[in-house]
């Protein structure tokens, strides 16, 4: 009897200790791959929309899921060591346009494979240092 139980609970350990899917770790331009908003933002789509931008923008947080509202697919998750609530976060049906409250919004989902090189901020919500290399100061014609 002794035997049973203890393989019970090695089961139920493996079953809790299973490696996390690939997919949960996805990088966005592969999330985003058979994303076609050509035709509207179905839900499986701004599912992937929105696993993309946590993969791209959100290092510490939660990603909910995504749930149907007039306005949008809104995303659900949480932001921060402290998980708080993340309000306000929006997919368009009509054309996958991202309105996030907790970081850069896009125009298109493919927009956020950019290089993140124009926003205004750095990562810590602060005006961005000047570029001071001879590289930025000249690039305004001549040669």
């Amino acid at each position: 009897m002794k035997s049973i139980v203890a393989l019970c609970f090695l089961l139920a350990v493996d079953a809790t200790l299973a490696p996390v899917s690939a997919a949960a770790f996805d990088s966005p331009a592969n999330l985003l791959k058979d994303v076609d908003t050509a035709d509207g933002v179905s839900e499986w789509e701004a599912d992937a929309i929105a696993k993309a931008y946590f993969a791209r923008h959100i290092g510490c947080g939660s990603y909910g899921g995504v749930s149907d509202s007039p306005e949008g697919w809104v995303v659900a998750g949480r932001f921060g060591y402290a998980g708080s609530e993340i309000t306000g976060f929006l997919i368009g049906k009509a054309d996958g346009r991202v309105h996030s409250t907790i970081g850069p919004s896009y125009a298109t989902p493919r927009e956020m494979l950019q290089p993140a090189t124009d926003f205004p901020e750095s990562q810590d919500g602060l005006p961005r240092a000047q570029e001071t290399n001879g590289a930025a100061a000249s690039s305004g014609g001549g040669a």
